[in-house]
């Protein structure tokens, strides 16, 4: 099967996948269990908390809801500082974003830190984070950035998974815009702050057992083509991620990637996210077989048929009115749906784009 051959036979594959995501990462493999984020946003956090009452006696911290054999809530410290209070029973989430923090933490100003660990009890694992008042993207909701602000954020961002990416750990989460608006307002006043990337709770090694198996992670509207066709992924799917920031651009909460016809849940929703991909940034090259399976394939070879070059509208041929040159050619070299063809962190912030921004300074 190639991807030159339209006229192979081919059938939608991908919209069974997409069941499993509904309630688990990776669901019938042993991976791990998908937590709802429905209120966890208010705190910068995703609901995963040890118990309601452990909490409770431990903490005496103001509770914002329960989840399973979990809770999230945030309290002042001695200092009269507002934190988030982080911890599951029986899941790893919490402890290995402990640990990632450990070891990252202390080389970039642009990851949320842990400022605490509750030890006694010291089961489950329960870390005490700096608390976030907000979410950029709520931020950009409000008012859309200008393109000083959204290259004083994508610069931060890009630091963070710098860090990140040159020991081979990928962040995996819509996270990298959990970011304090204060920084925003404080830009706006000619006056500096910190911007943080947040919830490292789902940051693997590339080589992980759920990279190399391709788990689902993330929200599809925020992640790549490789994680939502299932197949391997490594750091590039957080240069992906980054590339949402388009979504900024434009403001009002508007995000290019989000289907019109379904609602997350819906078992196609994953599917019609990567049409919409598809659509603006066309075409898988030809190359990308020698590094997909037959199943891949079939589902590019789907796409190819149910989308044909005259319903595409590539990103490139956005007016100037909605999206100026330099930010469309700085967009361009992120969102390429071969892996391979992506820039790294690095990369990005040795590129033109930012030079131009000091220029202009």
């Amino acid at each position: 099967m190639s991807l030159k051959d339209r006229n192979h036979s081919i059938m939608p594959l991908l919209a069974p996948r997409a069941s499993k995501r509904r309630n688990m990462i990776g669901h019938g493999r042993g991976e791990l269990p998908r937590h709802s984020q429905s209120k966890a946003r208010i705190v910068g956090c995703d609901g995963s908390l040890p118990s309601l009452d452990a909490l409770k006696l431990v903490c005496g911290f103001r509770c914002l809801g329960e989840f399973g054999n979990g809770a999230f809530g945030w309290k002042r410290n001695q200092a009269g500082e507002t934190v988030v209070i982080k911890g599951v029973q029986g899941h790893p989430r919490v402890e290995n974003e402990r640990n990632v923090l450990k070891r990252f933490q202390d080389r970039t100003p642009y990851l949320r830190p842990s400022i605490d660990e509750i030890k006694d009890p010291s089961d489950p694992p329960t870390i005490v984070l700096r608390y976030l008042e907000d979410h950029l993207l709520n931020a950009s909701i409000n008012k859309t950035l200008n393109r000083k602000e959204l290259k004083y954020v994508s610069r931060r961002i890009l630091e963070a998974l710098k860090v990140l990416h040159e020991e081979y750990y990928v962040h995996t989460g819509k996270e990298l815009l959990g970011i304090s608006p204060r920084a925003l307002q404080n830009l706006r006043l000619k006056m500096s702050n910190w911007t943080m990337s947040s919830d490292l709770g789902g940051t693997y090694l590339a080589d992980s057992k759920y990279a190399q198996a391709g788990t689902p992670v993330g929200a599809p509207m925020w992640t790549s083509p490789e994680v939502i066709m299932e197949t391997p992924w490594n750091t590039a799917t957080d240069i992906w991620s980054f590339g949402t920031l388009i979504s900024l651009i434009y403001g009002g909460n508007f995000n290019l990637f989000r289907p019109c016809t379904v609602s997350p849940g819906h078992e196609e929703y994953g599917l019609e996210v990567l049409k919409r991909q598809f659509r603006y940034f066309v075409p898988f090259p030809a190359k990308y077989e020698e590094i997909a399976s037959p199943e891949t394939i079939a589902a590019i070879l789907y796409l190819v048929e149910e989308i044909p070059q005259s319903q595409t509208t590539p990103f490139h041929r956005t007016t100037e009115k909605e999206v100026c040159k330099k930010d469309k050619e700085f967009i361009g070299k992120i969102m390429m749906l071969d892996w391979r063809d992506r820039p790294t962190a690095r990369d990005l912030l040795e590129d033109e784009w930012f030079e131009e921004d000091e220029k202009e300074e």
